[in-house]
């Protein structure tokens, strides 16, 4: 088996049929893939968002949440479920996972994987509807989970 370069890894990502989509720090969009640039436009109307802030897409309660979850991940959290309702999408709901992305040991980024309403509210996923707030030592929940 070949070991793959990061030039095959960046174009595998960009062809797969999920949405990806990487903003830094500051929350500029970073990295978009084909499907992330269909979501950005069908959910929030944004063309040619790679390079611009994502702040000028997303509500004031999404970019404190954006930044609730940068502090959430430099606490150690390693990844995040959000569900949201939204009637656009099929089944009207809608699940994003959210993953650090870390060099040296920093949060440098987040990467942001959109999907469709298999994770749905009710299913025994975590369930997360409410501000994030960078003091809640329980942001990942998961006492509500069937066995």
């Amino acid at each position: 088996m070949e070991v793959i370069n990061n030039n095959k890894i960046a174009e595998m990502y960009h062809k797969l049929g999920v949405s990806i989509a990487v903003f830094d720090r500051e929350m500029n969009m970073i990295y978009m893939n084909e499907k992330a640039q269909e979501f950005y436009e069908k959910m929030f109307g944004a063309k040619d968002i790679l390079g611009k802030n994502v702040k000028d897409c997303h509500s004031n309660l999404n970019v404190r949440n954006i930044e609730g979850l940068f502090k959430q991940f430099e606490k150690g959290k390693p990844f995040s479920f959000i569900s949201a309702k939204v009637p656009i999408f099929e089944g009207g709901h809608l699940t994003v996972l959210h993953l650090p992305i870390k060099e040296d040991n920093k949060i440098i980024g987040i990467m942001e994987i959109p999907m469709g309403s298999s994770f749905v509210p009710g299913s025994g996923y975590c369930e997360y509807e409410r501000p994030i707030d960078d003091d809640d030592d329980n942001f990942l929940d998961y006492s509500h989970m069937e066995k």
